[in-house]
């Protein structure tokens, strides 16, 4: 069976303020890039997430553990990780973000 267009899911429009994607840039580049440095070198991949609150504040951030478990890919780890934490906002209130697009496994 084939699987219906995404125009079947409407969604809202996703907006940003240039103040907002400025914010989310410098996690990428200011706390995610350096620890998924550190992750490399150890011989994961380069893909890192996190989850962020509705105000863009990072609540939980990691990156690809494939040298622990070939499933733990950046978002699936961090997801994982944001899911242990006692204290969180909801998810309707929270703010996923990807250093990448994610794949058919991290997407689902």
């Amino acid at each position: 069976e084939e699987c219906p267009p995404c125009s079947a899911y409407p969604q809202p429009e996703l907006r940003a303020t240039p103040a907002e994607l400025q914010s989310m840039l410098d996690l990428l580049e200011n706390q995610i890039l350096p620890y998924t440095t550190k992750s490399v070198a150890e011989g994961n991949k380069m893909f890192g997430a996190a989850v962020l609150t509705s105000e863009l504040k990072p609540v939980i951030f990691d990156t690809n553990h494939e040298t622990l478990n070939p499933l733990f890919h950046g978002e699936i780890y961090t997801l994982n990780k944001w899911a242990e934490l006692k204290t969180k906002p909801p998810p309707a209130d929270s703010v996923f973000l990807c250093t990448h697009e994610p794949c058919c496994l991290c997407i689902s």
